[in-house]
């Protein structure tokens, strides 16, 4: 029995740390859409199933089944996490790009290389134009009694951003961010 617990969790390391290394390097210049980003974890839980399967097989009591499972798990867990990691880098550069224009009041270009994807990438920010502030227009919930004492309205900004890359059409966002009271800025629509 003891055998049989060291084979699948020697067999789960295995698959995931291969899946972790297919991850990384087997994505192509382009891996940018969701539908090529579930793609890629498809393909290494695709992959870690086959490994596992493999060690599975020809280790242990010899269940290939219950290896290819495990290997499969790893496999895709592995890819989700390495995947939001990257959009999360992504989405910090850019909202740091947001508010530095909103504090300087001026344009922001920001060019990186991404490393995991081996193409640059770059941040634009631009058009920053004072908005009323979206909140105020609000109506109240259903049956709710209209605030009285409402909070003067926010000094708030729109602006547009755009991510391009290597081979890949722009995404453009335009957010609404809002003074917060305390010298920053929340980011409101």
């Amino acid at each position: 029995m003891r055998s049989g617990v060291k084979t699948k969790f020697v067999t789960a390391i295995v698959a995931a740390s291969l899946s972790l290394t297919g991850c990384a390097t087997t994505g192509t210049e382009k891996l940018e859409t969701v539908e090529e980003r579930i793609g890629q974890c498809i393909a290494t839980a695709l992959a870690g199933a086959l490994v596992g399967g493999i060690i599975g097989n020809n280790t242990g009591n010899g269940d290939a089944g219950s290896g290819a499972l495990a290997g499969a798990l790893f496999g895709g867990a592995a890819c989700a996490a390495w995947q939001a990691w990257d959009s999360q880098q992504d989405q910090m550069r850019i909202q740091q790009a947001q508010i530095e224009a909103l504090r300087t009041q001026q344009p922001q270009r920001v060019e990186y290389y991404d490393e995991a994807k081996k193409q640059q990438k770059v941040i634009q920010v631009s058009n920053v134009t004072q908005v009323s502030d979206p909140r105020a227009n609000a109506a109240p919930a259903s049956g709710a009694a209209p605030d009285v004492a409402a909070a003067p309205e926010a000094l708030c900004y729109t602006m547009t951003t755009s991510l391009s890359s290597t081979g890949n059409q722009d995404a453009t966002l335009n957010p609404t961010y809002c003074d917060d009271g305390a010298g920053g800025f929340v980011q409101v629509s």
